[in-house]
């Protein structure tokens, strides 16, 4: 979130419907928090969540950014479902 700057009407259009993705960037411009965004509707359907990274796609070399280079380029995250059984 303190990097992904958008115009102030997107960032209240999407909070306006995931209001845990409001943020403000490093420079105090309107930002979003794609991960907090994404971790809330996660755990409101029911998701337990046992990790997140903390690395950001603009200020890590070593991860793909569009934003940062202005290179097209491919990217993926991963999701594992384990689903639980109750004993007994």
């Amino acid at each position: 979130g303190a990097c992904y700057e958008v115009p102030e009407a997107m960032r209240t259009h999407v909070t306006g419907h995931v209001p845990a993705a409001w943020s403000r960037t490093r420079v105090g411009s309107p930002g979003l928090d794609l991960q907090a965004g994404v971790i809330s509707q996660l755990r409101a359907a029911g998701a337990r969540i046992t990790f997140a990274s903390k690395r950001c796609t603009f200020e890590d070399r070593n991860l793909y950014s569009y934003r940062r280079d202005g290179v097209t380029g491919r990217f993926a995250g991963i999701v594992v479902g384990k689903r639980e059984v109750p004993a007994g």
